[in-house]
């Protein structure tokens, strides 16, 4: 079927009654056009599961309240054919406000026990008019299922509860919230978001996985959730937060304690734009415990990444290095350094990953989205909860470090009681890295990226390895605040050092003598490359070895 563009119900009903006269199934994705990947998430699975595609286009008048943006609400209808076509949309029903509502249109319709809660405390009359539209939609589609996005959680909730007491014959599907890599739920109104907004904006995400790792943590007090949420969102800079909620996931009741699902929203005004997001969680699931352990040190290697530029199907900490996968080189070190419980961050390919580390003893944990080495460190928070010891990061695609090198670090930072201690390395070559900076003294200053680098700075070789020990507080308390401010919208680890200097911990850069230990693998020449120095380190061990056995020899004789 070729796309096509359908302006009346009748039209719409007579074309769809000839696509079930061939026994197809009818899909139908209700939207308020310009359209983004969450828009699009719903067409794909409805193209997924059904025969038929068809996609709705009207933006509802009475789902706005008299001071909200339905006059100024983004539309681009040329662009969302485009993008419906690309995505093997069939039908687009694009009604005139008189075809949904005629002149004496007098019906409404809502659901008594939830139009007033979470949005509704605010928006009185919105889901009313939200469930008018959607109901004459329905009518005019009479779908077999119908797509709406989670992000709207209380309009997915509401619009089942509709359906069900009307018995219409709809089975409404919920599809998971699309979101940046900052983690921002794509919405059409964040297009209305300045750059700086952008950033602040990130906060609400930032603030419900927060929440999340608080439950997963052993949390279950809905009023301390509730209020980390609040401080994190005040402090992010977002000036009027609507609420921020732990609720029933069903009834959308408060509820005071998570013992079981619960479903936890927020809604806020930045800028001009009303966000609203959600996340579920279960206090049933997730949380396993490290035992009576509170202090001394944990590992956790980072090992969720793609490893693209490999170009191989085997993950890349699974290619070998003088006949061992990389990432056991470098649970080998830390193990060597004197530290028992290891953990690695898993990702891509992680089923793949799982044997090695259960072979080694190393518990995993995943990191489902990718956002950045200070994101990935995070996800052990549930694990280390009450844990006030030290916590060493290690890349597990770095797998020249040594142990002795661990071992040194370690000493460092419990000799000067440290609230961070990181390995550095002078290079040849320092183009492309953060360089560090020190004072007269040779303490650490602060590490400059070479896009914000002068003339002085550049010339220094001294960069950061990426391996650290951290104390578990400081740590974990700077990465529950970091932002995405960079490019790649990512949350990195060494903007915590900055973080936690600002409050008063103290920093320390610990340089090593051997430039080679902090190489990292990210394409198969770099591969060889360590495969050479490793090669050539083992024969100098052997060498050394074998003139020591030879003196030993001779002074025995």
């Amino acid at each position: 079927m070729m796309l096509k563009t359908i302006r009346k119900t009748g039209d719409l009903r007579r074309e769809l009654a000839r696509a079930r006269k061939k026994g197809k199934s009818i899909g139908f994705v209700p939207t308020m056009g310009y359209l983004h990947d969450g828009h699009l998430a719903l067409v794909e699975e409805c193209r997924r599961t059904c025969d038929v595609v068809v996609v709705s286009i009207f933006v509802n008048p009475k789902q706005f309240g008299p001071a909200e943006d339905l006059d100024r609400y983004p539309k681009d209808l040329r662009r969302d054919k485009r993008l419906l076509a690309r995505y093997g949309c069939d039908l687009i029903f694009v009604p005139s406000v008189r075809e949904v509502y005629p002149r004496d249109f007098g019906t409404s319709v809502g659901v008594d026990d939830l139009r007033g809660k979470l949005c509704g405390l605010t928006r009185p009359d919105h889901f009313d008019g939200v469930c008018v539209v959607v109901l004459k939609l329905l009518l005019a589609v009479m779908p077999d299922k119908a797509f709406f996005g989670e992000k709207d959680y209380q309009q997915l909730v509401i619009i089942k509860r509709m359906v069900g007491d009307l018995g219409l014959p709809v089975e409404i599907v919920g599809v998971t919230t699309v979101r940046d890599k900052d983690g921002l739920a794509l919405s059409s109104r964040n297009a209305y978001l300045s750059e700086e907004e952008r950033g602040i904006a990130t906060s609400l995400f930032r603030s419900l996985e927060l929440a999340r790792l608080l439950v997963a943590s052993g949390e279950r007090r809905s009023h301390v959730i509730k209020d980390r949420i609040m401080s994190l969102l005040v402090d992010s800079g977002v000036t009027k937060v609507e609420y921020a909620a732990v609720v029933d996931p069903v009834s959308l009741d408060d509820i005071r304690y998570v013992d079981s699902e619960a479903r936890i929203a927020v809604a806020a005004l930045v800028g001009r734009a009303r966000l609203i997001d959600n996340i579920a969680v279960d206090s049933r699931v997730g949380r396993r415990s490290r035992g009576r352990q509170k202090r001394g040190t944990v590992c956790v290697i980072l090992a969720a990444g793609e490893g693209k530029r490999m170009k191989s199907p085997r993950p890349k900490l699974l290619h070998e290095i003088g006949g061992v996968p990389m990432v056991e080189h470098v649970v080998r070190a830390s193990r060597a350094a004197g530290v028992k419980d290891v953990f690695a961050i898993v990702g891509h390919k992680s089923e793949k990953l799982q044997p090695l580390m259960k072979k080694l003893r190393v518990g995993t944990v995943r990191q489902d989205v990718q956002r950045g080495t200070g994101h990935a460190v995070l996800q052990v928070y549930p694990l280390l909860a009450g844990f006030s010891g030290d916590i060493l990061v290690l890349s597990g695609d770095v797998p020249l470090v040594r142990a002795s090198t661990v071992k040194r670090l370690l000493a460092q930072h419990a000799r000067h009681s440290n609230a961070i201690t990181f390995a550095t390395v002078s290079v040849p070559d320092a183009r492309g890295y953060g360089r560090i900076v020190r004072n007269q003294k040779g303490a650490f200053v602060k590490i400059v990226e070479e896009r914000d680098a002068d003339r002085e700075v550049r010339k220094i070789s001294e960069i950061n390895v990426g391996l650290y020990c951290f104390k578990a507080g400081p740590l974990f308390d700077s990465l529950l605040t970091l932002t995405a401010s960079n490019v790649q919208m990512e949350y990195y680890l060494p903007d915590s050092i900055q973080s936690i200097r600002s409050r008063g911990g103290r920093v320390e850069a610990v340089l090593i003598d051997d430039h080679t230990e902090g190489f990292g693998v990210n394409t198969a020449a770099e591969l060889n490359a360590v495969r050479k120095i490793y090669s050539g380190r083992q024969k100098n061990e052997d060498n050394k070895r074998g003139l020591e056995n030879g003196i030993h020899r001779k002074r025995r004789q």
